[in-house]
């Protein structure tokens, strides 16, 4: 191993041991064969990069966090700054909030505005609360041909 890799324990198995480094890089030390090799990284169809440790996946980019970042606890996010996926460096990594997260992700939100018998509400579940409907029942009755009978027949509704 290198001297200015930081090297951490992740998780300990009967013969192996997984490390991670600040560097973003994962290896496993057999004690038996008294061998290393890295473990690969792989890309979730979700977009985060991910390594298996013990059978179980992992978000690299969290696993150096919480090893490496002091400020790091649960329910804290972690982006990588150049925006790489493989690149989770811990000089690469960035914590922020759930609030800021929300922020962020806002503008990808897909709810739709919905009128109801005149009235304008900014979503189907607003709508839905408001009219004393469930949610799944507003969302039917707007969808066509998704039933043919509704306890909202003969409501004027739909989406703006």
């Amino acid at each position: 191993m290198s001297k200015t890799i930081l090297w951490s324990k992740v998780d300990e198995g009967i013969n192996i041991i997984y490390y991670v480094g600040d560097n973003g890089q994962c290896i496993k030390r057999s004690h038996k064969l008294k061998r290393e090799s890295f473990v690969k990284p792989h890309l979730h169809s979700t977009g985060h990069v991910q390594v298996k440790i013990n059978g179980v996946d992992y978000r690299l980019k969290n696993l150096v966090a919480q090893h490496y970042i002091k400020e790091w606890k649960p329910g804290v996010y972690v982006e990588c700054i150049d925006g790489d996926p493989f690149n989770c460096n811990v000089k690469n990594l960035r914590l922020y909030t759930q609030s800021e997260h929300g922020k962020r992700t806002a503008p990808q939100n897909k709810s739709r505005a919905v009128v109801i018998q005149g009235r304008k509400y900014k979503s189907v579940r607003q709508a839905a609360r408001m009219n004393y409907v469930s949610y799944q029942t507003l969302l039917d009755y707007l969808t066509p041909g998704a039933v043919k009978h509704s306890v909202l027949q003969g409501i004027e509704a739909y989406y703006l």
